[in-house]
């Protein structure tokens, strides 16, 4: 079964194996810890994959676009957290804001007799008047 299956190298993986190996009645039949060391045994055993200078090529060309695609990902992952850190100091400062506003608005007996004693105050003194010699 092994030897029948052309597509298996040394970087063949148990979790690589072709469908036509895990689809194999003997593959399924056969006990997992015996099957597992049997597979690995002879994957040792198999030549290296040689590339040519075109699939070379196009595997360091797709290796370059994921490390781009990586990086971008990981790029716009950074701008999100930098805007959701933004948008949470906005929120933040915008409570604070509309709690200072709430506690201005509450005016106690005290307070709002405070406030009526100065109008008071500043209804009865008359303004200073301007003087030749103060200017």
């Amino acid at each position: 079964m092994l030897k029948s299956t052309p597509s298996l190298s040394r970087n063949t993986t148990l979790l690589t194996l072709p469908d036509s190996i895990l689809a194999d009645a003997r593959y399924v039949t056969t006990p997992d810890s015996s099957r597992d060391s049997i597979i690995t045994d002879y994957l040792a055993t198999l030549p290296e994959v040689v590339l040519t200078d075109e699939e070379r090529k196009g595997k360091e060309e797709r290796e370059r676009r994921e490390r781009a695609l990586r990086e971008r990902e990981w790029a716009v992952r950074q701008g999100k957290r930098r805007n959701a850190a933004g948008e949470a100091m906005a929120k933040q400062l915008l409570r604070d804001e509309e709690a200072a506003i709430e506690r201005a608005k509450i005016v106690g007996k005290k307070g709002l007799l405070g406030h009526l004693r100065k109008e008071e105050i500043t209804e009865k003194t008359p303004a200073p008047a301007v003087t030749e010699e103060a200017v």
